[in-house]
């Protein structure tokens, strides 16, 4: 059924009751949470199930903070210890649990399951600047979740995120860290988050529509970033005698090693993070395969292949950017 033009972009009716079959709809206005206008100018519930572009959305969105913890505690360990681990393994639990409190708040409640309305365009995360003036007097307050609910759920997330982080880490750090010192360090990563989780609140408030288009770019540009800076700080700064080509024989045949060889000194944690790095970018590569279509279409697995070229390349060529090369031939000592 056609109604009367509404103003705006996302100004609908909503059907306020049926009398003898014909039914009756509000005025102009914004459609409540779980609605959204269509071409008719009404507001219809959403039904949609979200593509495999926004669980992965959803899913970078969560690892932000993990990822974020991970970071400060590797970065404030520069040897990586069983307390290390430990806590790596608390913030993994924390963001997990986080994850299935949230999903099981939205609808269909009590299910790990989502119901979304459909992402069509940018405006669709801003309709707060989209509100129309009647003759330039009178605005329509037509502000709206229009992607319900990839805007509000990960305020819910980190929420929970948060609140699982005060609770859970100061009662797992009393049961399974001895030492007084670890227990300090465990509460100085807990302050930390306290600084960068109302951060990122703040930028995904603001920046929500355009992270939700640019997060597998995000992601690769962090990733090969991330992985170039990790090999050279730890190769220069932490230790001369770790070896990547046999860190990343390690990692791909790993059979072809002792685990008492593979798991030697630092070798735990650049295997760790080699990993992770690659993980990351086989994620957004499987995200960019699938983010102009509404259907999982197995394309982008063939793209995986080219995962490890950027370690490969970096393997290859650390002989020819090694600086005590440079130190040398320029009549320098050796670093």
């Amino acid at each position: 059924m056609s109604l009367d033009y509404c103003p705006g972009r996302y100004c609908g009716r909503l059907l306020v009751n049926t009398t003898a079959g014909v039914p009756i709809w509000g005025e102009c206005g914004a459609c409540p949470s779980g609605f959204r206008v269509n071409m008719e100018y009404h507001c219809s519930q959403c039904t949609g199930k979200p593509t495999l572009f926004q669980w992965l959305y959803l899913g970078f969105m969560a690892t932000l903070p993990l990822v974020l913890h991970w970071f400060y505690l590797l970065h404030k360990h520069t040897e990586w210890k069983k307390n290390v681990a430990i806590q790596c393994g608390f913030a993994f639990i924390e963001t997990t649990l986080a994850a299935v409190f949230t999903l099981l708040s939205f609808e269909p409640k009590g299910s790990l399951s989502l119901v979304t309305c459909s992402v069509q365009q940018i405006s669709d995360w801003y309709t707060i600047f989209f509100n129309p003036r009647i003759k330039f007097v009178e605005t329509v307050r037509c502000s709206q979740e229009a992607v319900y609910p990839l805007y509000s759920i990960i305020f819910l997330f980190y929420l929970f995120s948060l609140a699982l982080m005060l609770f859970l880490r100061p009662t797992l750090a009393a049961r399974f860290l001895t030492s007084e010192a670890d227990k300090k360090k465990c509460n100085v990563a807990i302050y930390a988050a306290l600084y960068f989780h109302p951060i990122l609140v703040v930028i995904h408030a603001i920046c929500a529509g355009l992270i939700y288009y640019a997060y597998p770019y995000l992601t690769i540009l962090a990733t090969m970033t991330g992985l170039a800076v990790y090999a050279v700080y730890w190769d220069m700064k932490v230790s001369r005698n770790v070896d990547f080509s046999l860190i990343f024989a390690i990692t791909m045949c790993f059979c072809l090693q002792k685990p008492k060889d593979v798991f030697g000194e630092h070798r735990v944690q650049n295997i760790f993070i080699i990993l992770w790095h690659l993980t990351t970018l086989a994620y957004s590569i499987i995200a960019l395969g699938n983010a102009y279509t509404t259907s999982f279409t197995y394309t982008s697995f063939a793209y995986l292949a080219f995962v490890p070229l950027p370690l490969l390349f970096l393997l290859l060529t650390e002989q020819c950017t090694d600086p005590n090369h440079i130190t040398v031939e320029t009549g320098g000592m050796p670093l």
